[in-house]
């Protein structure tokens, strides 16, 4: 469902995918459902974002930095999530379990989430939306509605992920295809 959202207000759909029977390119309608593509953000969300975050942010956050919404306590525990939980547990989730759906290597996953870091600014991102997401989080929302209130907001940050998920995703097609393009005329080169 968030990749047909995404598909719907980018337009079209920008990636190679393997659903499994056969290969979506670019030019399939923009409304075409990939069920594995859904699947790993189906899972992505429920486990992650439903179950993890709830132990995190409402069993563990409490005992590691209390459990007021004190300023001080809420930019602890918002610069622990943007800084530590973040780069090191919940985005690299995300590209772990698309690996494992789309049947590439975990080590490939994690490559591609490092591009994401580096070429297209996945960090500052999350940053942007989840920064004063969490704020509102940890310094208002009751601690029963917080799951609630953060998967609200996930689900456009889903659509964002899964934007620049496909656009690395293109890019990484797109250098293949121009570094088999390059050997084809180096081979050709050497058959003159």
């Amino acid at each position: 469902m968030v990749a047909q959202t995404q598909q719907a207000v980018r337009g079209r759909n920008k990636e190679n995918v393997n659903d499994g029977d056969h290969e979506v390119d670019s030019a399939s309608p923009p409304n075409r459902f990939q069920p594995l593509r859904n699947l790993a953000f189906l899972l992505y969300g429920g486990l992650y974002q439903g179950c993890a975050q709830h132990f995190l942010y409402n069993v563990c956050f409490p005992k590691w930095f209390g459990a007021n919404t004190a300023p001080l306590t809420v930019v602890k525990k918002v610069s622990f999530d943007l800084l530590v939980l973040t780069p090191a547990l919940c985005l690299p989730t995300a590209y772990l379990t698309k690996a494992l759906i789309f049947r590439y290597s975990l080590k490939e996953g994690l490559r591609r989430y490092i591009t994401d870091v580096k070429e297209n600014g996945l960090l500052k991102k999350y940053s942007m939306i989840w920064g004063p997401v969490h704020c509102l989080t940890f310094g208002v929302v009751p601690v029963h509605l917080r799951i609630v209130f953060i998967a609200a907001f996930s689900f456009v940050w889903l659509i964002l992920l899964s934007s620049l998920t496909s656009k690395s995703d293109a890019n990484r097609e797109a250098r293949l295809a121009g570094d088999l393009a390059v050997e084809g005329v180096n081979q050709d080169a050497v058959s003159l």
